[in-house]
């Protein structure tokens, strides 16, 4: 064992390791929600490039406190919170995993200015008692997806901006709603210059604007994209076909260039000739006072294909009249949208970085404790 001071002594023994700036310096895994987890490489270059783009489109400063409630194993801890950090010269507070009656109190013990939510962190923080002190804090923006219906409240009431963006550990963040702009809502943002995106059909051809296309992508700048997948080599050649890397993602743009987040293609429900959105279906739901989190997924039909089903979990202290909250989805939604079951746990499944397990919810499928909509 050696002091530091000793080692240190003479900086002619220090050799600087050998590696060039597009080698790789991590692999980081998917979160396998639709199948096995995939390990992404990421370069040097792209940990670093996808920092200073973060701190230039979300106007991070060197006085900001970045603080995530999500573990290190997840690209909102690493690259977007540890990585801007660093190149700011600032704190990076991590947390162990979101808790609702944690959050603020670990906001306010780290003086945070900066935080990132996604899937229902928002709602749920939202649907809490709302509290005397609830502007009290230091945060001056919040950045994640999806920014909920409620988001225009949830800044009255905890005096902060939100900002929605779009990315994923294999491409990046190719998509920022500009800090600047007044919030297009639903939207995820525009194309940054350092990536191109388009939406294409089945066929490989790009949709028109306001149509549904699956979210393609590719960088104009080296190693903004994972390397590919770790010991998965068809699986890579699989995700960029004709030099483009398809997301799995489903969205639609607008004549401004503002992208609309729909769902993954893989989850997707198909009812009687419809394609639904599971994430659209939770979206309404979730807006229930009564629901705290809740996940649409489809299970098989008797008339082939899927009906559609959601798993809710209930506020503390709240009931949830079941044919109220299918009343309440079909004076929101189209009709083909509206829920057939629904079911209540405590918690939805969930992978180690937060993800729903819709995988465990269709094998769970209905039960015998399950509400169905057109049983007399």
């Amino acid at each position: 064992r050696h002091r530091l001071a000793e080692v240190t002594a003479d900086p002619f023994t220090l050799t600087p390791a050998a590696h060039r700036v597009t080698d790789p310096a991590m692999i980081m895994f998917t979160s396998g929600t639709t199948g096995p987890s995939k390990g992404c490489v990421l370069s040097h270059r792209y940990t670093v490039r996808q920092a200073e783009l973060m701190i230039e489109h979300l106007g991070l400063r060197a006085d900001d406190v970045l603080y995530c409630p999500f573990p290190l194993f997840h690209l909102d801890a690493t690259v977007l919170t540890v990585a801007p950090a660093l190149v700011l010269g600032t704190t990076a507070a991590i947390g162990q995993r979101f808790s609702v009656s944690g959050f603020w109190p670990e906001v306010r013990r780290f003086g945070a200015t900066v935080f990132d939510f996604m899937g229902a962190t928002l709602t749920m923080l939202h649907k809490q008692p709302p509290r005397t002190d609830d502007a009290d804090n230091s945060v001056r923006l919040g950045w994640g997806v999806p920014v909920p219906e409620t988001a225009d409240d949830f800044e009255r009431r905890f005096g902060l901006q939100l900002v929605e963006l779009y990315g994923s550990t294999d491409a990046g963040l190719p998509m920022y709603h500009p800090v600047d702009v007044p919030r297009r809502k639903g939207s995820c943002g525009t194309v940054i210059d350092a990536y191109d995106v388009r939406l294409f059909d089945d066929d490989g051809v790009e949709v028109p604007f306001g149509e549904v296309g699956e979210i393609v992508v590719r960088p104009n700048e080296p190693s903004l994209m994972a390397d590919g997948y770790f010991g998965m080599a068809e699986e890579t050649v699989r995700s960029r076909r004709n030099l483009w890397f398809h997301t799995g993602d489903l969205a639609r743009r607008d004549a401004d260039g503002f992208f609309y987040f729909v769902g993954r293609r893989s989850d997707s429900i198909r009812r009687r000739g419809e394609n639904i959105s599971a994430f659209e279906v939770e979206e309404v739901v979730k807006l229930h006072p009564a629901v705290l989190d809740a996940a649409a997924y489809g299970v098989p039909s008797e008339l082939t294909e899927d009906d559609v089903m959601v798993a809710v979990v209930v506020r503390a202290g709240e009931v949830v009249d079941m044919r109220e909250l299918a009343a309440f989805c079909a004076g929101r939604m189209a009709r083909h949208m509206v829920p057939r079951y629904i079911d209540t746990v405590a918690e939805l499944p969930r992978t180690p970085t937060e993800k729903v397990r819709k995988d465990s919810l269709r094998d769970r499928g209905v039960t015998a404790t399950t509400w169905d909509r057109e049983r007399p």
